[in-house]
């Protein structure tokens, strides 16, 4: 075997380097907690009929005190979801309001959980079907054991039926506000029937 020279290993060796050390964007996983601003998802199922996630907001370091004191018993938290998805600009999928199919405000409840961020893990509900969740852009994600303060499991039925074919949506927890300090998701559509799956059981 040809041995390189001494130039072709030292280059070798540089750009070795330069890969390891370039540092990757603060976006998460499409099977991860996903933050796109005070609020993070872990999407369950993504489905013709609607999608499931859990839902945090408001974390802190665990082991450290509450910054914010004494909260509202509820956050109320806007949740819109759009098709199809419109170009990425800047790191943001603002999408029209005549392309919404899903728009609906949550009241999340106070309900403080530890979340381990880097390790957290639940099935979804079709292992067939894993949810496959990006964001739009680069948002810096929590790490570590967070007590996130408003938490939930959400399950939400698209307000108008989906076209035939193959689909992607583009989630919103800012009512697509271009002025917001946030991100959107953007998720594909899985050939799969939540609320026909609840019905079973």
């Amino acid at each position: 075997m040809a041995k390189l020279p001494r130039i072709g290993i030292l280059t070798l060796l540089a750009v070795l380097t330069a890969t390891l050390l370039t540092p990757t964007p603060a976006s998460a996983g499409p099977n991860s907690w996903q933050a796109g601003s005070d609020v993070a998802i872990y999407p369950l199922a993504v489905c013709r009929d609607g999608i499931r996630f859990l839902f945090a907001a408001d974390w802190y370091p665990a082991g450290s005190d509450d910054p914010s004191g004494e909260e509202a018993p509820f956050r109320v938290q806007p949740v819109q979801a759009a098709t199809p998805v419109p170009p990425i600009v800047d790191g943001r999928a603002i999408a029209p309001a005549d392309t919404l199919v899903l728009d609906v405000t949550l009241n999340v409840p106070y309900a403080p959980q530890a979340i381990d961020f880097d390790n957290f893990y639940q099935a979804p509900v079709f292992p067939k079907y894993p949810p496959n969740v990006i964001p739009s852009g680069a948002y810096p994600q929590p790490t570590g054991v967070q007590v996130a303060e408003y938490t939930g499991d959400y399950t939400l039925a698209w307000d108008r039926k989906l076209k035939a074919g193959p689909h992607a949506v583009v989630l919103s927890f800012s009512r697509f506000d271009p002025a917001s300090h946030s991100i959107e998701f953007i998720a594909d559509v899985d050939n799969c029937k939540l609320f026909r799956h609840q019905k079973q059981h």
